[in-house]
């Protein structure tokens, strides 16, 4: 190995053979625990792979965090961490065109600086000495390395691969006739180049949705970012036919189907994590339009606390899992976090001995303790067929993802009544509403009565940026609002910053109220009549009190909550 390299003092004392070298990593990174399991497959897939080393090829099939590879590296050759703007568009890439680009971008690196004398380099592997030998060659000059994060090199090679490109030629790769030259697209055609930082920008931002949809005259793309959609490109109406072609390709998908609305789901690996797609596409007057709902396990925290439920609430869902029986709803509306709130219920039964199986469409994240079933209606695999299945499986909780017809609700009452804690979600304004949405499904009303154990309904709200947050006095009109007097200081959003990409939000918290039934919600079930007098004495606050709480916290903000309370 080559020693005349511009390196930290430790590491010319630690110079060994390059391979003694990735033997350390690899033992720092299982120390840490930092590799996840992969299959055999993969494994072999890592070790056939010539042009790099094993532990970068499962940092690309997402065994390996961008983040601890990048620490590893750091602790063993005692390098520092690249210091890299990816907002600059490839910054240094350019700044010797002495060295190729393809290159730089073969062994995964990017020129930080050029002076007299030395050569800045960010470099994934460090340990590559081909990359620093082909350097200092091309340039005559000492090379300084420093570790650079696996996306950061991602980002700006694709920011540089994309200000290059030219749709029209991208369009006049696909086949306009029935899109099968898209099977021709490989991961460094252009169009899939440009999909993938969509994507993978995407999943960095936090975002929970992806939307391309054809305009009259233009192909925009939109990301939904903490409930809010924004817009992020525009590009050609000629791109539409190529992109989702490349959608169709990645979610394996009919290519030739382009009058049916079509479902699909695909794993991408983002910062070295393995990231869900789940794939939705439908025909439009301007051309097909889809849908990416990002499932990211990582960006999503299961406990309660970090939903940003209140005291109360938390209170509530604790002691529901401990229940032998009854029938518990989430309720709420379309992406108001109800499946993730059963998803942190679950997590807090991990430790517990119960058996727990779940019936869920999609199953958006897998625990290894549920046993959970996708619904697959054509292989007659159904909500209340599952539910039926489940009670000769012994269960003590089963997790129903939605009641949304007469027979699912019918049956998972049945369920209820026989020794079994079942919860579920449900479609419903509030927790009063719960109870007649079951009744008009057709749920008796003395069976309801007998298995109903309670039900909480939530929102949405966007969390106040904490590093751009301002606080200022409360005029008449918010002090009333919020119960303070007048002149009290109040959190309100900021002009944003780099953290919340200069919205002044980052993340979303839960505002939620809950009921749980008596003998007095018991009877008016079970004789019909209107439930809302005898649930206000049950219930402590609505949501509009816990959203108002959240607010002289500063979590969020009078605007946010009257955006969430209005659906």
């Amino acid at each position: 190995m080559n020693t005349n390299v511009n390196r930290p003092a430790k590491f010319d004392e630690v110079v060994k053979p390059a391979a003694a070298h990735y033997d350390q990593v690899r033992a720092w990174l299982e120390r840490h625990r930092a590799i996840r399991d992969v299959s055999p497959e993969a494994l072999t897939r890592a070790r056939r792979d010539k042009h790099e080393h094993e532990l970068l090829t499962l940092n690309r099939l997402g065994a390996i965090d961008d983040d601890d590879l990048r620490d590893a590296f750091c602790a063993i050759t005692g390098l520092p961490k690249a210091r890299v703007d990816v907002s600059a568009g490839g910054l240094a890439a350019n700044l010797a065109s002495e060295v190729s680009t393809a290159f730089l971008d073969r062994h995964r690196a990017i020129i930080l600086d050029v002076n007299e004398g030395l050569v800045v380099l960010g470099a994934v592997d460090p340990l590559n000495d081909e990359l620093v030998r082909g350097v200092r060659f091309a340039l005559g000059k000492a090379v300084r390395l420093s570790v650079l994060r696996a996306r950061d090199e991602r980002r700006v090679r694709a920011d540089r691969l994309a200000s290059d490109e030219d749709w029209s030629e991208v369009q006049s790769s696909v086949d306009d006739g029935d899109g099968h030259g898209a099977l021709e697209f490989d991961r460094d055609s252009p169009v899939a180049r440009r999909v993938s930082k969509w994507l993978s920008d995407a999943v960095e931002m936090r975002a929970s949705d992806v939307h391309v949809e054809p305009r009259a005259n233009q192909l925009e793309i939109r990301y939904r970012i903490d409930g809010v959609l924004e817009t992020v490109a525009r590009e050609p109406i000629d791109a539409s036919n190529a992109v989702l072609a490349r959608l169709k390709v990645l979610a394996d998908l009919d290519l030739g189907q382009r009058r049916a609305a079509q479902d699909g789901r695909t794993t991408i690996v983002v910062a070295g994590r393995k990231v869900d797609l789940r794939v939705s596409i439908v025909p439009s007057v301007h051309g097909e339009t889809a849908v990416l709902r990002i499932l990211d396990r990582g960006e999503v925290r299961l406990d309660y606390a970090a939903l940003g439920f209140s005291d109360r609430e938390r209170a509530v869902l604790e002691d529901m899992t401990s229940w032998p029986q009854g029938l518990f709803l989430v309720t709420g509306p379309t992406g108001s976090g109800k499946t993730t709130t059963l998803y942190a219920a679950l997590s807090e039964l991990e430790a517990s001995n119960k058996k727990i199986l779940s019936v869920e469409d999609p199953v958006e994240f897998h625990f290894d303790h549920v046993t959970q079933v996708q619904v697959a209606p054509k292989a007659g695999v159904t909500f209340a067929s599952s539910i039926r299945s489940f009670l000769r499986q012994d269960p003590d909780i089963i997790m129903v993802g939605e009641i949304r017809d007469s027979e699912t609700a019918q049956t998972a009452v049945q369920a209820a009544l026989t020794g079994h804690l079942v919860i579920a979600t449900l479609h419903a304004i509030d927790t009063v509403k719960a109870v007649p949405r079951l009744l008009d499904m057709g749920v008796e009303p003395f069976q309801l009565a007998a298995c109903f154990g309670g039900a909480m309904s939530q929102r949405l709200v966007r969390r106040l940026c904490p590093d751009c947050r301002t606080a200022v006095p409360a005029d008449a009109a918010q002090a009333s609002l919020l119960g303070i007097e007048e002149g009290l200081r109040t959190w309100q959003r900021g002009d944003g910053c780099p953290n919340c990409d200069g919205t002044g939000y980052r993340g979303r918290l839960s505002v939620a109220e809950s009921i749980l039934s008596d003998d007095a919600i018991a009877r008016t079930i079970r004789e019909g009549a209107d439930l809302e007098e005898a649930a206000e004495a049950k219930r402590a606050s609505t949501l509009l009190d816990d959203a108002m709480g959240k607010v002289r916290e500063g979590l969020t903000t009078l605007e946010e909550v009257e955006r969430a309370l209005s659906k």
